[in-house]
């Protein structure tokens, strides 16, 4: 990691995006800290209904995170507003942790 940071990578992605499977929330602690002490960003792929699962991470992972694709919303279960999910992903972006 820390040739990387002396390149200039500055975070990690962590696909996460399955539908339907439980969030592996020991994994993004884990990626969390192999790149805390760089201060990297957290990039995280995860469908929306899994940042009901994310989102009391965030504050353990303790490192600046954004949620590609506004959680990837199910354009086949209607608006991504109405979908679980939706309303915790407002909730970190209101309280300043995304």
């Amino acid at each position: 990691m820390r040739s990387c940071n002396n390149a200039g990578v500055r975070g990690i992605r962590l696909n996460m995006c399955t539908r339907g499977n439980p969030l592996n929330k020991a994994a993004v602690i884990a990626a969390a800290e192999c790149v805390r002490s760089f201060g990297w960003v957290i990039n995280v792929y995860i469908a929306l209904e899994q940042i009901v699962e994310f989102a009391p991470l965030v504050p353990q992972i303790g490192l600046p995170v954004a949620i590609n694709h506004i959680g990837a919303p199910d354009q086949a279960r209607g608006p991504g507003r109405l979908q679980p999910g939706y309303a915790e992903f407002m909730d970190l972006l209101r309280t300043g942790q995304l």
